[in-house]
C-alpha cells in the first residue's frame, strides 16, 4: 500500500519544525535558517542542486529530475530558463547537476552532456 499522501498544512508545520530544531544548533555566526521561496510544487522546485549567485543577486539552480535550469530574484520570484532534458528523439536528457557563473557566463554541468555554456 502506498504511502498517505500529507497535506500542505501538516507539511508546512514538519518543514517549520525541521528549521526550528535546525536554528537551535546553527553555528555561532550563523542563522537563523528561514525558508526564502516555497517552490516544492512546482517542476522547476523538484531535487535541487547547484546553487550559484549572479551579479545582480539571483540566485541560480537546477533541478536533477525535470532538467529545469531557474533561478530566484532576490524578492523570491521563481523565472525558469531553460529545460535541458528534451522529450521524445530529440537526444539524451542531460540532468544538470549545478551551476557556476565565471566572468559573466553561466556554466551548467550535466550528468550526461558534460558541460554546457
Amino acid at each position: 500500500m502506498p504511502p498517505p499522501q500529507l497535506n500542505r498544512e501538516f507539511s508546512r508545520a514538519i518543514r517549520t519544525r525541521i528549521f526550528a530544531r535546525r536554528r537551535a544548533t546553527d553555528p555561532p555566526g550563523i542563522g537563523p535558517v528561514t525558508l526564502f521561496a516555497d517552490i516544492h510544487d512546482k517542476p522547476q522546485g523538484k531535487f535541487l542542486e547547484g546553487g550559484a549567485l549572479d551579479k545582480s543577486g539571483n540566485f541560480w539552480f537546477v533541478a536533477i529530475s525535470s532538467g529545469w535550469v531557474s533561478y530566484l530574484t532576490p524578492d523570491a520570484k521563481l523565472v525558469p530558463v531553460f529545460n535541458c532534458n528534451p522529450r521524445g528523439e530529440i537526444g539524451p536528457a542531460c540532468e544538470p547537476q549545478g551551476t557556476r557563473w565565471h566572468d559573466g557566463k553561466l556554466y551548467v554541468t550535466t550528468r550526461h552532456l558534460g558541460i554546457l555554456l
